[in-house]
């Protein structure tokens, strides 16, 4: 033979023979798992990558997961069933065996029934019963590999783009030049802003709140560092226990309940019930002062406080004494008090914007160390940062908001009469009125804080809308970034190896059997055409219908037996049942069973030879 002719005959024993091909996709198998390994590793915790070069036609990483773990599980799988179908001919070389064993061998080369059928059929009987299982779990490989993969969006912060939102460090309000009725010289003109403000806060439904400044942000995700500005604050006490009853008249008939000198309320209006009366806490002298005073530095009010005297000068401090409507004793109502502050702060805000919805929220702490400087300004100091207040601006305001919360809540018959709405509105909240409370506030103290609340609010936005003063936040935008679950990744691994392990044992096995190295036919149909011998074709007879064949391979016993240079199958004689056959039946019978065990002795003898 020549030595071309001699190389391609070694070339084709050693790849058709022997395990080169499959040897060859279990390594391919594990290197494409390794890759994928890589591959998610290099990608876990980033964004999500996008491996498309024409528009509209990007391969996404699922994509190329999906591409990389069917290549693994195929390549094992081809290797797998070779081995399985090799292994069925180390089971018939070692004893006699049904003929129904290769079809069962074959269908579990070929895919999931015919696995489950070796397994429940042959079970730990032999090592092929690993690699039906392989071929069973390869179905799960692929959706549990990608079961790894996560998509999740997180913001991430974007240069160069700054989200705003006001602040302020001082207030003030322009001086009136031309005199306006009502305003003494030297005050400030209030403007139309914060009297709506105002208006706005007091006059909210209480069972709405009003939401704070609302930041400028670009994305519609932002947040902002804590922050402070300038701000307005109130609170309320209760001072009940500093009211005092007071008889007028000759009859004792009318009384009076005070909580100082000049801050009063009868318990009757000539005839008219009085179920409430809202009061200044400023002395009255200063409240009376005539409008044509011609003071250039205006003076800041002294208020009566009995709850707040730690408060050095509130914008407003005021009393609203009101009937106990609870409280129905033998002479009449009862009567309660509480105090209101409101004052200028320096107020800790947090805000923040997730997709387009802003949330800023007032921070516990406050500082309202307000102190006057001089004749100019108010002033505190929070964290190096000055915060003021013009002087005629905080008079102004105070001058305002003493005229403006004043008034008295009268009952009149069966009707319920205010002098003003402000009056009004505190007495609906403290359930002077005959109309029902509703929402989820009830009477009393929880609507009226709701009102102080709201008016604060208010102010404050007005300060914060009015300034060009900003402080800056940063901005983000929502980026799909991959996380991977390593968990799941087990499953590709674990197949792969499983498959690794079957191949190496599969070699083996067929290595240290005693009978002799039996050739690599794997699923070879060559191989499974001429192995049976001229007996065994005779045995079994012609093809027939499915069934018939079936039912007689289950009886025949077959084992694959090296004769010379040759390996065939072999078949043994069944056991008959004669009982119940004719005697020339049971004859002819006896000289089949003769005849083929003379073949066998002469097979086995010209062996030994």
């Amino acid at each position: 033979m020549a030595p071309s002719s001699a190389n391609d005959s070694r070339r084709k024993s050693w790849t058709g023979s022997n395990w080169l091909v499959e040897g060859t996709s279990v390594l391919v198998s594990c290197l494409i798992t390794l890759g994928l390994c890589l591959l998610l590793a290099r990608f876990d915790g980033h964004n999500a990558p996008d491996f498309g070069s024409v528009p509209n036609w990007g391969i996404t990483l699922n994509t190329i997961v999906a591409i990389m773990i069917n290549l693994a599980v195929a390549t094992s799988i081809s290797a797998v069933v070779e081995c399985v179908s090799q292994l069925k001919w180390l089971w018939f070389s070692e004893q006699p065996r049904s003929l129904a064993d290769i079809q069962i061998f074959d269908e579990a080369s070929r895919g999931l029934f015919g696995s489950l059928k070796l397994i429940w059929g042959i079970r730990q009987r032999s090592v092929a019963s690993l690699g039906a299982f392989l071929v069973v779990v390869q179905l799960a490989v692929a959706p549990l590999t990608q079961q790894s993969l996560h998509y999740e969006s997180r913001g991430v912060a974007v240069e160069g783009i700054n989200a705003t939102t006001p602040v302020r460090t001082r207030y003030f309000e322009s001086i009136q030049e031309p005199l306006i009725k009502g305003t003494p010289a030297g005050y400030s003109s209030l403007g139309a802003g914060m009297k709506a403000a105002i208006i706005s806060g007091l006059f909210m439904d209480t069972d709405v709140t009003i939401n704070n400044t609302l930041p400028s942000c670009p994305s519609g995700n932002c947040t902002f560092g804590e922050y402070s500005t300038l701000a307005v604050c109130a609170t309320f006490a209760n001072v009940t226990s500093y009211l005092e009853s007071r008889s007028e008249g000759k009859k004792q008939s009318v009384l009076e309940y005070c909580i100082a000198d000049g801050i009063c309320m009868k318990s009757l209006d000539q005839t008219d019930i009085v179920k409430g009366n809202m009061t200044s806490a400023a002395r009255g002298e200063q409240l009376d002062a005539p409008l044509t005073t011609r003071r250039r530095s205006p003076e800041s009010y002294n208020y009566t406080s009995m709850a707040f005297k730690d408060h050095p000068s509130p914008i407003a401090d005021f009393y609203v004494i009101y009937a106990d409507t609870d409280d129905h004793s033998s002479d009449g109502y009862g009567f309660l008090a509480v105090e209101i502050v409101l004052e200028w702060c320096v107020q800790k805000f947090s805000t923040k914007v997730v997709n387009g919805t802003a949330t800023s929220v007032r921070l516990e702490h406050a500082s309202k160390n307000f102190t006057q400087h001089g004749t100019q300004s108010f002033q505190a100091e929070v964290d190096g940062e000055v915060y003021s207040v013009d002087l005629p601006t905080h008079c102004t305001l105070q001058r305002h908001l003493s005229g403006y919360l004043s008034g008295i809540f009268v009952q009149k018959g069966m009707n319920t009469v205010a002098d003003n709405d402000v009056i009004l509105s505190f007495a609906r909240a403290l359930g002077l009125t005959n109309a029902p409370v509703r929402g989820r506030l009830k009477k009393g103290y929880p609507r009226l804080g709701a009102i102080l609340d709201n008016t604060a609010t208010s102010m404050t936005n007005y300060l914060r809308q009015s300034s060009s003063q900003t402080t800056n936040g940063t901005v983000y935008t929502e980026q799909i970034y991959v996380r991977i679950s390593w968990g799941w990744l087990a499953a590709p691994i674990v197949f792969v190896v499983l498959t690794l392990l079957f191949f190496v044992v599969t070699l083996i096995y067929s290595r240290v059997r005693k009978i002799g190295d039996v050739p690599a036919w794997k699923s070879s149909l060559l191989a499974a055409l001429q192995s049976p011998d001229a007996d065994l074709h005779q045995l079994l007879g012609s093809t027939t219908l499915q069934t018939p064949m079936s039912a007689k391979s289950r009886k025949q016993q077959v084992q694959l037996i090296k004769t010379g240079d040759q390996w065939n199958l072999t078949g043994s004689v069944p056991h008959v049942d004669v009982s119940d056959q004719t005697p020339l039946q049971q004859k002819d019978q006896g000289i089949q069973m003769s005849s083929l065990e003379l073949s066998q002795a002469t097979r086995s003898l010209n062996a030994q030879e």
